[in-house]
């Protein structure tokens, strides 16, 4: 197992714990769809980074908002 993850008391937040050495912070979004969520990231001025694709838990997308700040937006259409 190389990640864990800590929630947050009584909201949806968690910190997530990784074993490997990441190359920058990353900031994750849960959304009820990747790709629902992504084409509005887009239409309100946002890039699409890496396009949605497939993961355990559900779907991920890799995003850039109009400032510069990259974002992880996940779904878990597939079950935690």
């Amino acid at each position: 197992m190389s990640e864990a993850g800590l929630r947050m008391g009584e909201s949806d937040s968690e910190i997530v714990l990784v074993r490997e050495k990441l190359e920058e912070s990353e900031v994750d979004i849960l959304v009820k769809s990747v790709d629902d969520a992504a084409k509005e990231f887009q239409k309100l001025g946002g890039k699409i980074i890496i396009p949605p694709f497939d993961i355990a838990i559900g779907r991920c997308c890799r995003v850039e908002d109009p400032w510069g700040n990259r974002f992880v937006i996940l779904d878990m259409t597939k079950g935690p």
